[in-house]
């Protein structure tokens, strides 16, 4: 592993290790984890949950969705509840130097928008990371 990579950037190699991507397994067979995303997304929060069976049905399958079909199907349940981590302590740095400001939790329960917002900031890290391996990869080969 090179050896400047910080804090953050560790933990997103042995998040993106742990388990395997959403896009490997139906809906079906995620359900599990994506409850685990908006029980612990509440958690860290502070979110309520969906007051109905009906209405957390809904959101586990929208979740689903949107991971799978908007560009987050190769993440594991560890990144996306490491993402989830990552924002609530804000200030994470880019490799441009600018900071990623944590985004705010709106709405009365855990949904698919405040997620997106979440998921959007830790691509920006995680392609970083990825540059940084490849420049470090680039230089040894």
């Amino acid at each position: 592993m090179p050896p400047n990579l910080n804090l953050t950037e560790i933990q997103i190699v042995k998040a993106r290790s742990i388990g395997v991507s959403f896009n490997q397994f139906d809906y079906e067979n995620s359900k599990t984890n994506i409850d685990k995303i908006i029980l612990r997304g509440a958690a860290i929060t502070g979110a309520f949950l969906p007051n109905t069976e009906f209405f957390a049905d809904i959101i586990s399958n929208e979740v689903y969705i949107f991971i799978t079909e908007f560009g987050y199907g190769d993440y594991t349940l560890a990144e996306i509840l490491l993402a989830l981590r990552i924002n609530e302590k804000g200030g994470m740095p880019l490799p441009s130097g600018n900071r990623i400001d944590p985004i705010q939790f709106t709405g009365n329960c855990f949904n698919v928008s405040f997620l997106a917002k979440v998921l959007d900031n830790y691509r920006l890290l995680r392609l970083g990371l990825d540059r940084k391996l490849e420049n470090y990869l680039n230089k040894i080969l």
